[in-house]
């Protein structure tokens, strides 16, 4: 009898799990949320002529995400602050260390994640930037992280939802965000509950077509990334408390439109990002 009534539990139990549904939201309430970004990089770059030249890199950043009013329309007003950012790598023999200033970001949220009427009210400048036309990477990066767009539906473990979209970057090209999202299930992290999400994505840079009078200036760059980014969301507090991405990138750097000359690149790609305490506090 109590092996019976066990398997008629654990029936009731399953059934209860397959029912379950959840509906993932981020949160409008007026306040921050600090993130630790860590991120490293490891690949070759190939010259027109001669041998790979090897390169690894590594960086740190904090953000900070501050909803600054009550949402209008259901859109929260929020700005995205990148500080304290670190790099330090190699390229061949030569090593190489700096700091790069602040980005800031503004820009409104839908409860889903959809971001709208984005401006860059701080962005470093080109000299600063650890990857060739990508000035504003960070904003890329927390895509699939704490910036991953939800789905709009209630969902069942298993479930998936597609998203596509092009974000505009501070050099005036666009890149196309393709992705792939599944909520995996509940997952128990020192006695709490979130909720994992994997995300198969892919990013695509846009190509130039400047006219004749344009051909053989500037740098063009043109990048493809793909990968996919592991994340626990708390669906109580409408945030992302933890999520790891792995990436490969190529890229072709060339000078205007001289693509036979390009600079080729390999990299595989490494980010974490986790929810911390603002400075000060010992508690979330």
């Amino acid at each position: 009898m109590p092996t019976r009534y066990l398997a008629i539990m654990l029936l009731i139990f399953a059934l209860a799990l397959a029912g379950h549904t959840e509906r993932l939201a981020y949160t409008s309430a007026i306040g921050r949320m600090d993130y630790r970004y860590e991120l490293t990089i490891a690949g070759q770059m190939q010259p027109p002529r001669g041998v790979p030249l090897p390169v690894t890199l590594q960086m740190s950043a904090r953000t900070i995400d501050q909803v600054t009013k009550k949402p209008q329309k259901g859109l929260s007003p929020v700005t995205m602050s990148i500080k304290d950012a670190q790099v330090s790598g190699s390229s061949g023999e030569e090593e190489f260390g700096n700091d790069i200033p602040a980005t800031v970001l503004s820009f409104l949220r839908s409860p889903s994640g959809v971001l709208s009427k984005l401006k860059y009210v701080a962005v470093p400048s080109k000299t600063d930037s650890f990857i060739p036309g990508l000035e504003n990477a960070w904003l890329l990066f927390s895509r699939f992280s704490h910036h991953l767009r939800l789905s709009e539906k209630e969902l069942r473990p298993g479930e998936k939802w597609q998203s596509a979209e092009t974000i505009e970057m501070s050099t005036g090209k666009t890149m196309s965000v393709n992705a792939e999202s599944k909520l995996v299930g509940d997952k128990v992290v020192e006695g709490k509950r979130y909720v994992q999400i994997d995300t198969d994505f892919k990013l695509s840079s846009s190509k130039q077509n400047p006219s004749d009078s344009e051909k053989g200036a500037g740098l063009s760059v043109e990048i493809e990334m793909t990968g996919k980014s592991y994340l626990l969301f708390d669906p109580r507090a409408g945030e992302v408390f933890r999520s790891t991405i792995k990436a490969t990138m190529t890229t072709k750097t060339a000078m205007g439109m001289d693509t036979k000359n390009a600079m080729t690149g390999d990299f595989h790609l490494t980010i974490t990002a986790h929810r911390t305490p603002p400075p000060g506090r010992t508690g979330k």
